[in-house]
């Protein structure tokens, strides 16, 4: 089902004039990149606000396309699920063999 829609929307924006001209997978990862990009736009705002001292406005600001973008996104996707409790898991990567008994320069 979501391949055929996905295919159904390459034959509308392959048909734009002066358009792009993608198959179906470049379709996609274009629109996985987009979100993306404003979900990291949102986290830098985040922190940006969170931030103490007396710093001035953020210099990211979001375009008409960021915003259609985020009408699109439910929130837990931008801001997380806050009824999932994070993990403690921890992780010792020095006790991972490597190939070749290479070292692993830290």
């Amino acid at each position: 089902m979501t391949q055929c829609l996905w295919e159904q929307l390459t034959l509308i924006l392959n048909s734009v004039d002066d358009g792009a001209r993608k198959n179906c997978k470049q379709w996609r990862k274009t629109w996985q990149d987009m979100k993306k990009n404003v979900k990291s736009k949102i986290t830098k705002l985040r922190i940006h606000s969170s931030a103490t001292g007396g710093g001035g406005p953020s210099a990211i600001k979001f375009d008409e396309t960021d915003s259609e973008i985020l009408r699109f996104m439910s929130e837990s996707v931008i801001y997380g699920q806050s009824d999932i409790e994070e993990s403690n898991a921890t992780f010792d990567f020095n006790d991972i063999p490597t190939k070749n008994n290479c070292e692993v320069e830290e």
